[in-house]
């Protein structure tokens, strides 16, 4: 491993404070620290400065400093490059981070770090969503989530009137406030708030939860990574949004159709060999 880039959370790490002192901790094991378009003052001479997309092309792992919400900001473009997260968690929850700030203050957490800069760790292959609006017969948007794909009304307490389908075959009709296209990933954030399953990371399913339906039988459905699903944006009434993992979309219109399906990329999670999904769940969700 020659290059890693550092991928700071800018409103987490005042004054870059555990960025630069992360800097000089892999200077030391001589690797050549990288960070992107950031307003990073004081930078050390060997602290390498690119474009983001040089970085992503160049750098052979990528450490988020941050929480999840960091890991999401860079999910889609680390998969398209192919590169391995390693998250430190200086946010709150952090469910996708392997390590968190404490552990870089101290011999047994550094020496951890050390112990993955020489190769010894895990990859976690985490399943992608592809999401597109079609208007008209033509896809007008298309992104890829690492949690969820979220059709809502665009305003508090607006209802919206949502088809489901799986495939061409129709499952469900919903009034509330929305619905939420989840990944395994994404199952312990927006869709589990909502009521939706805990789905263990590592399986390839679409958790598909509704939010705040106006029925008392509706209920989630888990399909199979094969499967494709198109919520039809049906209500003129009240404008809905599309929303990918908290933060780009698209306004939809009456007659859009969002379709749901696995992406071909594949986010890259690097883990520890004491890793264990359940342990994280019995211990975050207290």
């Amino acid at each position: 491993m020659k290059k890693i880039l550092l991928y700071p959370n800018k409103k987490r790490d005042d004054g870059f404070r555990i960025t630069s002192q992360l800097a000089a901790t892999l200077h030391s094991f001589g690797i050549a620290p990288v960070v992107a378009d950031v307003a990073w003052f004081g930078v050390p001479d060997y602290v390498e400065r690119k474009s983001m997309y040089e970085a992503l092309s160049s750098a052979d792992m990528l450490i988020s400093l941050g929480g999840d919400g960091t890991i999401l900001s860079i999910a889609a473009s680390a998969a398209k490059s192919n590169l391995p997260i390693l998250g430190i968690n200086i946010g709150n929850v952090g469910f996708m981070t392997a390590l968190d700030k404490f552990s870089l203050e101290t011999p047994d957490g550094v020496s951890l770090l050390k112990n993955i800069i020489d190769g010894e760790y895990f990859i976690d292959r985490r399943m992608m969503l592809q999401a597109e609006v079609i208007r008209n017969g033509s896809c007008v948007f298309e992104a890829i989530a690492l949690n969820d794909a979220v059709v809502s009304g665009d305003k508090v307490s607006r209802m919206v009137h949502l088809n489901l389908w799986n495939g061409g075959h129709f499952v469900s009709q919903f009034r509330g406030d929305g619905i939420i296209a989840a990944t395994p990933t994404g199952s312990t954030a927006y869709s589990m708030s909502a009521g939706g399953p805990v789905v263990d990371p590592g399986a390839e399913n679409l958790i598909i939860t509704p939010i705040c339906a106006h029925a008392y039988a509706v209920r989630s459905f888990v399909f199979s990574g094969k499967d494709v699903a198109y919520i039809d944006c049906v209500s003129s009434e009240n404008s809905a949004y599309l929303t990918i993992d908290g933060a780009t979309g698209i306004a939809l219109s009456a007659g859009d159709r969002v379709k749901v399906s696995k992406s071909e990329q594949v986010c890259l999670l690097v883990r520890l060999q004491n890793y264990n999904f359940y342990d994280i769940i019995s211990t975050k969700l207290r």
